[in-house]
């Protein structure tokens, strides 16, 4: 199972349909302490009841204080002493995260150096001083990680369900996030069961003890590494420990590494008892464990022989690649000694599975010795035998010409772009945990001092941020070393439109041809213009004709979604074709700041340009991404498009219009076939840009045909008291070629409207061609619509969580035809986001491009018009850019036919 869908189960509910005044709704189990720190959850635990050892099947139970049930467990030099426990979890950014597991849960210590030894360092001071001639406070190092296991299975700040979680401390990274850096980037990667991780605060017994990283535990079960095949096996590579383990579960390779058997097919392996450890494996475990010993050896012996065919047969290449570049790019020296781990299921394939990550705080530049992986700038895992001793199988891969021929294949087709954005991800971190990291500090005061890893002859930054920079400059060199490896002569933007002579595939005058979406400008980069802010009452000539699929000839308009980054001051952008006059009409509104995006289509000018002109007082950075062009020609075909200037239709701001500011609750049927539009009597739908002004209350805006009033009522431009916005509309026209515009707010507000082109009545047969629908709503997360199926039911109520990528089926929903549809105009509404951030549409089946399809601000409900080809099944992809949870809806408007 590629995990595509992070785990959540968060319930939003509203009163209304329409997007506008969502509300948190508490659950009914409600928090009944304060969060530590304003984005960070808190996870309160308390020991109570007594304490017992967990290595020891019916061990008693020794009663005691809640207090010296802690001091047992701490006291634990195995970790194996366990105390019963409740707890409770409080998140200030979402209440419905918040729960009380009163039954009798279980905390206890967990790790191996963060455990035996790191929280002892100020007992060892004659090692400590040989090694770097410094000692160790108790208060300074006793920061201990821990597992945690709740009185039954519970969804937990939107992972999902599982009862055992792991509570990382953290203590030997200073920055906190290089375990969250690279877990995130493995499960963008598609790396199966990829742990999820969320940052916490964790208080037990009363005792704040700093930031924590909760995390699923890497172990067989539920949706964590569900073995479904009898003979599954989940292995740990340890060559640190493994002499530790009961014989039954320890297996030394031919090349002499040491594998333990972690989990099994149902968690069938039996516990050590106090009869010296011995174990006896059910049958089909050990047959597992077996199959295992014998595809491990038959794989060293492939490698050996440098036997591609053979070696591709035992495993699974795509995530032995995947696994490489997350131990490459962080350049983790726990490759070639512990915590690697791999899984056989047969109900999956019959191959050599890499995975799931784990273990990542000693990575990112921990150490500045080479062998440790302290050199940014030289292939490590890669050629590991120089540095270290332990597993070679990638050294030995890498000789092999078709594995280095599929990881470069790999690293540029899907790996290139999430690793080069997880530097931006560290930035999104540093916002939401600043304060938790902060208090952390405070607690545990180690920055400036020795670094807990030995030698211990480095020191940290005396600012939890200089640690920080730290880890983003090692990976900004660690990135510039893997593109030079593996895409030599790719810049680093590989989304920008490349410069093609293209070929309408289908040729019919204004048949749409949908492409997939690509970056055709950013003046931030020099993409598509020269570099630099647009200045004020500037604008930019941007050619689209000739690039990113659109043919040099005969295109008569493109569709591209515009978005302004960094103004300076408040302003429109306006966009129209070279050659023509922009008069009024606007795109898009924004202030100082303020990240905004809208679809845009415009008719294609002189020379295959378009204009896009900023009327501010100040610069503005613009970005444009294409989503497809319309064929020039004569339009006689049901459904073809009509390019048009853009023509202002409506200006309640205006003295003299027909039509005044429009009241709370009020509408406006506004009649667009007229000559003055230029929109014939044969228009069958429209494509326009609405524009709310001035608003007086917290509101929407929605459009509909005219005597057609869509029930549920959606939205189609979301807006707060004061704000104005624009958005696309693209509507079916209604009675006498109206269209109705309700003000679904209770103060009055302005609106302007602007026509683009207009679609051809009748009814749509050809490809290319449009068809309208009534609105309809496909998603809606709060409520479970359209929500699909991965690793809840279908129609599971949720927010997407940070990062996650939730396919969407299209065709087949709200009137878009199942077989005909090739790409589909929805209106998509970001509500209650907890973090700012971006959310990018795209085809399911295709690599996710560098492109923003709607922007948004914490909290900032936020509609956009999106027009998108459908990939794999019918289907789009939805990609949260954003480091918290939100909620997503989608109206669809109507669809193209293939």
């Amino acid at each position: 199972m590629i995990q595509t869908m992070r785990r959540a189960v968060v319930l939003l509910a509203t009163t209304a349909l329409a997007v506008t005044g969502l509300l948190l709704v508490a659950p009914t189990a409600q928090a009944a302490r304060a969060a530590q720190t304003a984005n960070v959850p808190t996870v309160y635990v308390d020991t109570t009841g007594g304490y017992y050892r967990t290595n020891y099947a019916g061990a008693p139970v020794t009663p005691s204080s809640g207090s010296a049930a802690w001091s047992a467990v701490n006291g634990s030099g195995s970790h194996t002493i366990g105390a019963f426990t409740t707890t409770e979890v409080v998140d200030p950014l979402n209440p419905l995260n918040n729960f009380v597991d009163s039954g009798q849960g279980e905390i206890r210590g967990r790790g191996n150096y963060t455990w035996k030894t790191l929280p002892l360092l100020h007992t060892f001071s004659a090692w400590t001083q040989s090694q770097g001639g410094v000692t160790f406070s108790s208060s300074a190092v006793s920061k201990r990680p821990y597992q945690l296991k709740l009185s039954a299975g519970r969804d937990v700040l939107g992972m999902g369900s599982g009862k055992t979680w792991i509570l990382l401390a953290n203590h030997g990274d200073a920055s906190l996030i290089r375990n969250k850096v690279a877990q995130d980037l493995a499960a963008e990667y598609g790396l199966p069961y990829t742990p999820q991780s969320r940052f916490v605060d964790l208080v037990v017994n009363g005792e704040y003890l700093g930031n924590y990283l909760l995390t699923e535990k890497v172990h067989e079960g539920g949706r964590r590494v569900p073995l479904k095949d009898p003979g599954a096996v989940l292995v740990e590579m340890d060559n640190n420990y493994c002499d530790t383990e009961p014989s039954a579960l320890r297996w030394r390779s031919p090349s002499g590494n040491c594998f333990v058997l972690s989990d099994a097919n149902n968690g069938d392996i039996p516990d050590p008892t106090v009869s010296g450890g011995s174990i006896t494996l059910p049958a089909h475990v050990q047959a597992g464990w077996d199959a295992f010993k014998a595809k491990v050896t038959a794989f060293e012996a492939a490698l050996n022989a440098k036997d591609w065919n053979t070696v591709q047969s035992l495993i699974d290449v795509d995530s032995f690649v995947k696994y490489y570049f997350i131990y490459e790019f962080t350049e983790n020296p726990e490759i070639s000694r512990s915590s690697i781990y791999f899984w056989m299921d047969a109900s999956v394939n019959s191959k050599l599975n890499a995975g799931p990550t784990w273990d990542f705080d000693s990575s990112l530049g921990t150490y500045t010795d080479p062998t440790y992986g302290g050199n940014a700038s030289v292939l490590y895992v890669r050629n590991i035998g120089t540095y270290r001793s332990g597993l070679m199988w990638y050294q030995d891969l890498f000789k092999m010409s078709q594995y280095t021929a599929a990881a470069t294949t790999l690293y540029q087709t899907q790996l290139k772009l999430p690793t080069e954005e997880s530097v931006v991800k560290v930035g999104r971190y540093t916002a939401l945990m600043s304060a938790s990291a902060n208090k952390n500090f405070q607690r545990w005061r180690i920055l400036g001092g020795r670094t807990l890893f030995p030698p211990f002859q480095n020191s940290y930054s005396s600012t939890w941020q200089g640690e920080v920079n730290k880890v983003t400059s090692f990976m900004q060199r660690r990135i510039s070393l893997l593109n030079a490896t593996y895409a030599p002569g790719i810049s680093a933007t590989a989304s920008d439109c490349k410069t093609v002579a293209a070929t309408a595939a289908i040729p019919a005058a204004g048949a749409f041809n949908p492409l997939d979406p690509c970056r055709m400008l950013d003046t931030r980069t020099g993409n598509g213009a020269p570099s630099g802010a647009v200045a004020a009452n500037g604008e930019v000539s941007l050619k689209v004709t000739g690039r990113g699929g659109i043919p040099a000839t005969g295109v008569s308009a493109v569709l591209l979604n515009v978005t302004v980054a960094n103004p300076t001051g408040t302003g429109t952008i306006s966009a129209y074709p070279a050659g023509a006059n922009p008069g009024e009409t606007t795109n898009l509104s924004f202030v100082a700041n303020q990240v905004v995006a809208n679809q845009v289509t415009v008719k294609v000018g002189d020379g295959g340009v378009v204009k896009l002109k900023n009327s501010a007082g100040g610069s503005v950075h613009v970005i444009a991404d294409v989503a497809g062009f319309y064929v020039d020609g004569a339009t006689t075909e049901a459904g073809a498009f009509q390019a048009m200037a853009p023509v202002r239709i409506l200006d309640t701001t205006k003295a003299g219009s027909t039509f005044v500011r429009v009241p709370g609750n009020g509408t406006i049927d506004l009649p667009v076939v007229s000559a003055a539009s230029g929109v014939p009597a044969t228009a069958g739908s429209v494509d326009l840009n609405v524009t709310a002004v001035n608003p007086a209350s917290d509101g929407h805006i929605s459009v509909y045909p005219t005597g057609a009033r869509p029930n549920p009522i959606v939205s189609n431009a979301n807006f707060k008291n004061g704000q104005t916005v624009a958005n696309a509309v693209t509507v079916k026209l209604g009675t006498d070629g109206k269209v109705t515009l309700e003000n679904g707010g209770t103060g009055a507000v302005d609106l302007k409207v602007d026509v683009n082109g207009y679609f051809l009545g009748g009814t749509a047969t050809q490809s290319g061609m449009f068809v309208p629908l009534a609105p309809a709503r496909i998603l809606d997360s709060r409520t479970g619509v359209g929500m699909p199926k991965g690793d809840f039911s279908a129609g599971t109520p949720r927010m997407l969580n940070n990062f996650e990528v939730v396919p969407l089926k299209v065709a087949g929903a709200g009137g878009v035809n199942a077989t005909t549809a090739g790409a589909v105009v929805m209106n998509m509404t970001i509500a209650n986001p907890t973090q700012v951030g971006y959310l990018t549409v795209f085809p399911t089946g295709t690599v996710r491009p560098q492109v923003s399809s709607i922007n948004f601000t914490q909290w900032q409900d936020i509609p956009n018009l999106v027009t998108v080809k459908l990939g794999t099944g019918g289907s789009v992809n939805l990609y949260n850019m954003n480091a918290g949870q939100t909620n997503l809806v989608s109206d669809v408007a109507g669809y193209y036919i293939k």
